[in-house]
């Protein structure tokens, strides 16, 4: 009788379907949209009032700062969705090989 432990690079793969599992819950909930539209909005609208009262490229820096940071949140989200996903299609196939091999 055969035994197959998961070796280190499907624990990793694991780990990251279910990181990116947890991501896409969040970013379908109505928490996170309350966040995107209150904190991240406001973040927002406050980098395009300091674009707008900008008089130095200091000034045109900062709002292009706040406004990346406005929206990192949610690329990070995004990225992290996208890894789980192709964690899950790898756990697949390994999954796939695995029954073939012993089959």
């Amino acid at each position: 009788m055969q035994v197959n432990f998961p070796n280190a690079e499907q624990i990793n793969l694991e780990r990251t379907a279910q990181v990116g599992s947890k991501a896409e819950k969040i970013l379908a909930g109505e928490e996170w949209k309350w966040i995107y539209e209150f904190i991240l909005g406001a973040l927002q609208d406050q980098a395009i009032n300091t674009l707008k009262n900008a008089k130095t490229d200091e000034d045109r820096v900062r709002a292009q700062q706040q406004f990346l940071a406005a929206h990192k949140p949610k690329e990070i989200l995004e990225g992290l969705i996208s890894a789980g996903q192709a964690a899950k299609l790898s756990l697949q196939e390994i999954s796939t090989l695995e029954g073939e091999n012993n089959g």
